[in-house]
């Protein structure tokens, strides 16, 4: 399992690797990053294919319990894109 300490958070991922174009899944309101399963699974031969957790949800779930805005969670994936060495991508999510 793999996860970034950013923002004062345990952020869980999961990174498909690779050299091509970079997708960021984000999931909405009381989901996880497993809402993308099918997508991933569709893309990851063409792109590298990053799924999160977000604060206070699926395996991040007990970093915080504080509130947080979505200003937050823009702060927290540009945190992991900088964590993982990604200066551009795709962003594609659901709700939020």
């Amino acid at each position: 399992m793999a996860y970034a300490e950013v923002n004062g958070q345990r952020l869980y991922f999961e990174d498909t690797g690779g050299s091509g174009p970079v997708i960021v899944f984000s999931h909405g309101l009381l989901m996880d990053h497993e809402m993308f399963v099918p997508q991933v699974a569709a893309l990851r031969d063409r792109y590298r294919v990053i799924t999160w957790d977000e604060r206070g949800h699926g395996l991040t779930a007990g970093a915080t319990l504080a509130p947080f805005s979505y200003y937050d969670s823009a702060d927290d994936l540009a945190a992991l894109l900088q964590h993982l060495g990604i200066k551009r991508a795709i962003l594609a999510g659901m709700s939020q």
